[in-house]
């Protein structure tokens, strides 16, 4: 079992995370329609929002990704994606 939640997700978000986080295999998180720090660029962005995370206890993550363009206009390129595949696998996000 999952748990989904938006990528960059605060309350109730967190709460419910944290309250769940050994009771499901992952928690995916969707990381699109977020805000983007324009020092970090998209994938950078993301790579931050996942150390989050982890750092906060949650180590049973799962990325989703959504090539292109999203509804706030940001894109993510090929190039973002295989950077943030091998980001994932470094850090032993899981495949399910």
């Amino acid at each position: 079992m999952t748990l989904t939640v938006p990528g960059q997700a605060g309350e109730p978000f967190s709460t419910v995370m944290q309250a769940v986080k050994n009771d499901v295999d992952a928690i995916s998180i969707m990381e699109y329609d977020i805000w983007v720090d324009p020092s970090k660029g998209y994938a950078g962005t993301i790579k931050e929002d996942v150390d989050k995370l982890i750092q906060s206890g949650i180590s049973n993550l799962q990325l989703g990704l959504m090539p292109g363009s999203d509804d706030m206009g940001h894109i993510l390129t090929p190039d973002d994606m295989q950077e943030l595949i091998v980001f994932a696998k470094g850090q032993k996000l899981l495949v399910l």
